[in-house]
């Protein structure tokens, strides 16, 4: 009898410690079913059409329109900034001036009073300038003749470019 206890407490023993390793075991099976059975989401790659190129005729025309409006913006500036002095100084020795001075009024004629110096400093400016390029002139042939073509196309491009951009 004894036996027979022993042997049911040792299949009680060993079914209730295999038991719960079984339930783990199917479980992870199970998992893993679950997990294998459903299908990946699909990536799927969204078409990226690249911006059609410009061309070089289109990219220097805008980088061109964008120069000529920095360099107005700096001329701008640059006159306002040289007519504020003028026309402060002058507000001051006018004091008995009436009228109100508001900022568009002020930067206005600051702008105008630049502009006037600006012709005046270029008036003084190119015949002295005129003068140095006579001189230089002969001394930039003799060293073009040595030079190769291209490199000759290239430095009449950048002097029309710098007249250009004076005149501007």
């Amino acid at each position: 009898m004894a036996t027979t206890t022993k042997s049911t407490a040792k299949s009680t023993t060993k079914s209730t410690t295999r038991k719960p390793a079984a339930k783990k075991t199917a479980a992870r099976t199970t998992a893993a079913k679950k997990t294998a059975a459903k299908p990946a989401a699909k990536v799927t790659a969204a078409k990226v059409t690249a911006p059609a190129m410009p061309s070089a005729a289109e990219v220097t025309e805008r980088i061109e329109d964008a120069f000529e409006d920095i360099v107005k913006f700096m001329r701008d500036a640059t006159h306002t900034y040289m007519g504020m002095g003028t026309v402060v100084q002058r507000r001051l020795i006018n004091r008995d001036a009436t009228d109100k001075l508001t900022m568009e009024s002020f930067l206005q004629e600051a702008k105008a009073k630049g502009e006037t110096l600006e012709t005046e400093i270029r008036d003084r400016i190119e015949p002295i300038a005129k003068r140095v390029a006579d001189r230089i002139e002969p001394i930039t042939q003799r060293v073009e003749a040595n030079l190769p073509a291209q490199v000759k196309d290239v430095l009449e491009t950048g002097r029309e470019r710098v007249r250009t951009l004076l005149a501007v």
